[in-house]
């Protein structure tokens, strides 16, 4: 935990103007009467943090916070293992979505009874509350919920006659062909990358209806045709030529890097994705993606902070944790969209093409799954996909090799 350390004490002094002068030192031991807790951070949330923490230190001088930076690429793993372990921070950014697997094994604190006037649990999207429970008792507090849409390049569209953005499958199919006719790649998916992948197969097994069954003795069941119909929408564009190869190999950036270049009209992504769209001069429009006959229903997912059940300072880090869930924090807070309801009452969420992604994730979006196993599927849903595409086995024979693992491994808990 060596690494861990330094970083605690890199992270403490550059925050200690917001922290507290008196408590800079990086030691174990703050100033008397002073309580320090630790909290993991992801790197794109630090410059937010950091400027929370000036304010909160203002009204909490007793209370000194040091943070320590995680990245994507690593938290999960990272966190798996210190609450696995007991060597653990007093707060953690976690995905909301893994929280009902640590809270099954007794590593989270419930903290059911923080939802109070201060932090009412009705201003909260009730989606993003449920997903972060676990036998009626809540072991997360969301501060960030949302969902991708359709993002496309506006100019393209026009140039193939689109008028507007496809609202069904069938539409997106012509839209895809016209696309080809002026010689651009109509879209592409990240199949170059496991969990953008997982999302992609995740997205469409909703919109055919899928759902996951849990059966008496634990398991949890796939819907094998809404699996196999999903892979079999995944696999046209590359049968029909209007899917870029590229897909292959890439993430949900390099599906970015894409669109700026002019390489493909559109793809399915966040809302973080709009500013640096827009900032590379693409003329950008957005819409909910399609399904068959109508919106399609996509996965949803965010952020949410959680107590390791063995910290020594619960209140302090109810304090904390209360002052970052207020509508104003969230709102500074969240690349996205906020999970509490009034915080999208924000400027910062009124730009017109944000309206797509709130109502997906408002009306067509379900969460991703919380099962034990889940995260073991993805390299078998990621082959699955790559085959695919590569025209090495049709949906059936891939959706054979997603239902026997799925079988073999996904648990309640």
């Amino acid at each position: 935990m060596h690494v861990r350390a330094r970083r605690v004490t890199a992270i403490a002094a550059a925050l200690c103007v917001g922290v507290s002068l008196a408590a800079c030192g990086g030691g174990d031991d703050s100033a008397e009467g002073q309580s320090t807790i630790e909290w993991w951070v992801p790197d794109w949330d630090e410059e937010a943090a950091a400027e929370l923490l000036d304010e909160f230190a203002e009204t909490h001088p007793d209370i000194k916070v040091e943070t320590v930076q995680t990245t994507w690429e690593t938290m999960g793993n990272q966190i798996r293992v210190a609450l696995d372990s007991g060597d653990t921070p007093d707060l953690i950014t976690e995905l909301t979505s893994r929280i009902p697997v640590y809270a099954s094994k007794g590593q989270l604190l419930d903290v059911t009874d923080w939802y109070d006037d201060n932090m009412p649990r009705d201003d909260f999207y009730e989606a993003a509350v449920s997903t972060a429970s676990f036998d009626d008792k809540v072991y997360g507090v969301p501060f960030r919920w949302d969902a991708g849409s359709m993002v496309y390049n506006a100019d393209l569209f026009a140039e193939a006659g689109i008028e507007e953005p496809p609202a069904t499958w069938a539409e997106l199919k012509d839209a895809a062909k016209a696309l080809q006719d002026i010689g651009v790649y109509a879209y592409g998916w990240p199949f170059g990358e496991p969990n953008n992948a997982r999302v992609r197969w995740l997205n469409e097994y909703y919109t055919q209806g899928g759902e996951f069954t849990e059966e008496e003795d634990g398991s949890v069941s796939i819907d094998a045709e809404a699996s196999e119909a999903a892979l079999e929408v995944l696999a046209e564009g590359f049968d029909e030529g209007y899917v870029t190869p590229s897909s292959l190999e890439a993430s949900n950036t390099d599906l970015q890097n894409l669109l700026i270049n002019e390489q493909i009209a559109f793809y399915f992504e966040g809302a973080y994705a709009v500013k640096p769209i827009e900032e590379a001069g693409i003329n950008i429009g957005t819409a909910v993606w399609p399904g068959p006959d109508g919106p399609g229903t996509v996965s949803a997912d965010g952020f949410s902070l959680i107590v390791p059940e063995g910290t020594e300072h619960p209140d302090e880090v109810k304090e904390l944790t209360q002052f970052l869930a207020q509508p104003e924090s969230q709102t500074l807070m969240t690349e996205t969209f906020p999970a509490r309801i009034s915080a999208a009452d924000a400027e910062r969420f009124q730009d017109p093409l944000f309206e797509p992604f709130i109502k997906q994730h408002g009306e067509y979006a379900k969460s991703r799954p919380a099962y034990a196993g889940w995260e073991d599927l993805v390299p078998t849903i990621h082959s699955a996909l790559q085959s695919i595409a590569l025209g090495d086995q049709t949906p059936a024979e891939a959706n054979e090799s997603i239902l026997q693992h799925a079988e073999q491994i996904l648990r309640v808990h």
